[in-house]
């Protein structure tokens, strides 16, 4: 019998553990809105950002650490914003690590979540 020690991908599968939370299009206000337009040099309108919040995310997280997953039980309006445990610093704790994600939120999204944790999420194609 042989045993994979490192590393085994399938292509039916696939999971990954991240620090973050999950948000909806539905916290971002007309505020937001104006600030985000503003930053970004765009025309974004409240609908947009609803009807489209994917490529929202997209155009406000390019520049940062944060990343976005909209798959598993995030749908449409819903996203998991995150960021990867590899892009933990080699001398930060977990307490750091937890504040800098819920910091970046904040200082990106203008939203200021309650919690941020370790989420582990994993699909296979059946």
């Amino acid at each position: 019998m042989k045993i994979k020690t490192d590393f085994v991908t399938n292509s039916s599968s696939s999971s990954f553990v991240v620090m973050g939370t999950s948000i909806n299009s539905d916290i971002i206000t007309e505020e937001h809105v104006k600030k985000f337009s503003e930053q970004l040099n765009t025309n974004f309108t409240l609908d947009y950002i609803k009807d489209n919040f994917s490529d929202f995310l997209d155009s406000l997280l390019y520049k940062s650490d944060l990343k976005y997953s909209t798959g598993g039980d995030y749908y449409g309006s819903e996203a998991m914003i995150e960021i990867h445990y590899t892009d933990m610093k080699d001398d930060e704790t977990l307490g750091e690590f937890k504040a800098r994600v819920k910091n970046q939120i904040k200082e990106t999204l203008d939203i200021d979540v309650k919690k941020v944790d370790h989420i582990e999420m994993s699909w296979e194609d059946r």
